[in-house]
């Protein structure tokens, strides 16, 4: 199982017990958009409250999501500055029910966008066509209803699985490239 998984499947089970209405996708897209806008590592305290608003949460578990929260922006920033190109999305495991994978990424898009245009900085029609382009896929790939249609084209489970697997390595890749387009510097981080 890879490490994304297992967060996914910690930060969902937190969410649960908290009653929190957000999804793990969601919160690892929110903050890959902040990192992609160049959001450092103390803004995470605000993505909290993009994630969760004003559940009234106690103290010890604003911490303990904050800290979450900085791990995952780390971690994208690492994976976005290194030359492996390692960035993976915090998704359910491949052997997850189809519908439940397709929610995850529709949300993650969600969140993406979301993260993304916080920065008063950042917009579409700033970026290069490139990256546009990828944004503005996320953005339709984050309406369910799109995406399902998409993945109900193919009426093979085997395609079903090879569909969402390369929508899921196209947003891999674009995150990446929007990173870049916005960081040309790549930025530490310390």
């Amino acid at each position: 199982m890879s490490s994304t998984v297992v967060i996914y499947n910690e930060l969902s089970s937190l969410y649960e017990r908290l009653d929190i209405e957000a999804g793990a996708s969601e919160t690892h897209g929110v903050i890959t958009g902040l990192v992609c806008s160049g959001a450092n590592r103390d803004s995470m305290e605000d993505a909290l409250h993009l994630i969760v608003g004003n559940q009234g949460l106690p103290e010890n578990v604003n911490q303990a999501l904050s800290t979450i929260m900085m791990e995952l922006h780390d971690a994208a920033l690492r994976s976005f500055n290194n030359d492996s190109f390692d960035f993976e999305l915090v998704l359910p495991d491949d052997d997850a029910d189809m519908g439940d994978r397709t929610d995850a990424v529709a949300s993650w898009c969600q969140g993406f966008v979301l993260g993304l245009l916080q920065n008063d900085e950042v917009s579409i029609e700033k970026l290069e066509q490139d990256a546009a382009e990828i944004v503005r896929d996320i953005m339709v790939i984050a309406e369910l209803d799109s995406l399902n249609e998409m993945m109900n084209d193919d009426d093979e489970s085997q395609n079903e699985e090879r569909s969402l697997t390369e929508i899921e390595e196209y947003l891999r890749v674009g995150a990446q490239l929007v990173y870049e387009e916005l960081n040309p510097s790549k930025p530490t981080l310390h």
